[in-house]
């Protein structure tokens, strides 16, 4: 089994010349020995587009490789065995689609794929890459002009204006459209045919905040079409098909699905119509990431309290468990966590005590971390650096 040995990477450190940008780097001679085949505990790190659009500004392809080097050491210093990365964010693409226009945010100095050298450096180092899809995001304006800077969109709205929903949002594929299921799903099989990924990481986006009438020529013609469901109900059935069938469809190809929804179980389910335990249920998760970001103080929804409740509903389910755990709140003020907004201004061993309860839990499988900015960028906190080191002694 294959030793990932923190010489190797000093060595080609000393071969690279690079700046680092706004991320810092970690000696990994502060880790011995790392094999990402012997951890069974799965230690993940997302990276965002944002990430990977400051990762390889005006960059060459040598050039970004050299940050990598720099990415990789960092990840291995706290034992990451799972990088999540940005491959959809916004119906663009990270990687060399044909069907999806080039992010905007890839914005390197040279034509290269900048999502096969990531996925290309986490390789040789053992870390797993899991590819990252926003299934129905477009954009945050709400205006359609934007459209024309996004063919694969602009020809669903052609084919049928129903495939898109206008929200407060912004504008969202429509869930309950046949066409935009292919779509999605063509999406994830252009990426498993082409890249080395172990899995297709799906977040908290399902159906949008929108007016009650947003979708209701789809449900009209769901209801002439003798459909008996209420709305809500139709609208979970319309998540729950193209859960189902990404689920089929990878694992057919021998790839995961992950799955990392919004914390609170119950607005999953009325809010964003994800019937999540209808999937634990199914096994159409290979892996369920609740994004528990809460501190142990949050008056509403206390992270210990909050924890048990995924520990219930995950038991005896084949489906892994797996945390999501919040770095980017290190250091903030929580705004919404009622008498304990003032948790993490106040404490930094948040984090260290969240992964030490998550251990003795003999049924959760990892943790996750938001993200990797927050962990490595030079610009962090005091306090926040003080979180990761003490972190670090439990991970």
């Amino acid at each position: 089994m294959r030793k990932i040995i923190a010489l190797i990477i000093v060595v080609s450190l000393l071969l690279c010349s690079c700046e680092n940008g706004n991320f810092a780097y970690i000696n990994p001679e502060e880790k011995s020995e790392i094999s990402a085949e012997e951890n069974e505990f799965i230690k993940a790190v997302w990276l965002s587009y944002i990430e990977i659009s400051e990762l390889c500004k005006n960059l060459t392809e040598r050039q970004f490789r050299e940050r990598l080097v720099d990415l990789t050491a960092n990840l291995l210093s706290l034992k990451i065995n799972v990088l999540i990365v940005h491959a959809v964010a916004n119906c663009d693409s990270f990687y060399e689609s044909e069907i999806l226009p080039k992010s905007r945010y890839i914005n390197t100095d040279g034509e290269y794929d900048v999502f096969s050298v990531i996925c290309e450096m986490c390789a040789s180092v053992g870390i797993e890459i899991q590819a990252w899809i926003n299934p129905y995001r477009v954009s945050s304006e709400r205006d359609l002009s934007v459209l024309e800077k996004n063919k694969a969109v602009k020809k669903l709205y052609s084919e049928n204006k129903d495939n898109i929903l206008i929200c407060e949002s912004g504008i969202y594929l429509n869930p309950a459209e046949s066409e935009v299921q292919k779509h999605i799903l063509d999406r994830a099989r252009e990426i498993i045919a082409a890249y080395p990924v172990d899995a297709i990481h799906i977040d908290d986006y399902f159906y949008p905040d929108m007016a009650e009438n947003a979708d209701e020529n789809s449900y009209k013609k769901y209801k002439e079409n003798n459909g008996v469901l209420s709305v809500d109900s139709w609208r979970r059935e319309n998540v729950n098909a193209l859960i189902s069938s990404l689920h089929l469809l990878l694992n057919a190809n021998g790839k995961k699905l992950v799955i990392s929804p919004a914390a609170d179980i119950e607005k999953n389910y009325e809010n964003k119509y994800a019937d999540i335990r209808l999937w634990l249920e199914n096994e159409w998760a290979d892996e369920i990431v609740p994004q528990i970001y809460f501190g142990f103080e949050n008056e509403t929804a206390p992270f210990e309290r909050t924890l048990e409740s995924w520990i219930k509903e995950t038991e005896n389910k084949k489906t892994k468990l797996i945390i999501g755990l919040a770095f980017y709140k290190c250091g903030n003020e929580d705004l919404f966590a009622g008498s304990g907004k003032n948790e993490w201004l106040e404490n930094c061993d948040i984090i260290k005590r969240q992964i030490s309860l998550i251990k003795s839990k003999n049924t959760i499988c990892g943790v996750a971390f938001f993200s990797y900015s927050h962990i490595f960028g030079k610009n962090i906190k005091k306090i926040a650096k003080k979180e990761l080191q003490n972190a670090k002694t439990v991970i």
